[in-house]
């Protein structure tokens, strides 16, 4: 009450407000809920998920990094596939040389 009051918080403000917008402000960047846990010190992950509202925008920027997963191990694939042509390429070149 006194901490509330020198601060000059308003009546309602409680300080448990801080360590949620804390955790909530740590979900909104992306950080995922077994993350939140262990640095409230949670002892169930249930209790941390309180804290994390994911946005639209948080759910689209996940799936935006699935995306660019995807196509990178696509895209390394292809590499693969490209070295692996040019390796046969070079041997077949040898062998009929």
């Amino acid at each position: 009450m006194k901490v509330r009051k020198d601060l000059s918080f308003p009546p309602d403000f409680v300080i448990h407000s801080l360590r949620h917008t804390m955790l909530t402000r740590l979900g909104e960047a992306g950080v995922d809920a077994f993350t939140v846990m262990r640095i409230a010190g949670d002892s169930t992950l249930s209790v941390s998920q309180r804290y994390v509202h994911p946005t639209p925008e948080t759910l689209e920027r996940a799936i935006g990094r699935l995306d660019s997963q995807v196509e990178a191990g696509e895209a390394e694939k292809r590499q693969a596939l490209a070295t692996s042509s040019a390796t046969v390429d070079v041997r077949q070149q040898i062998v009929l040389q």
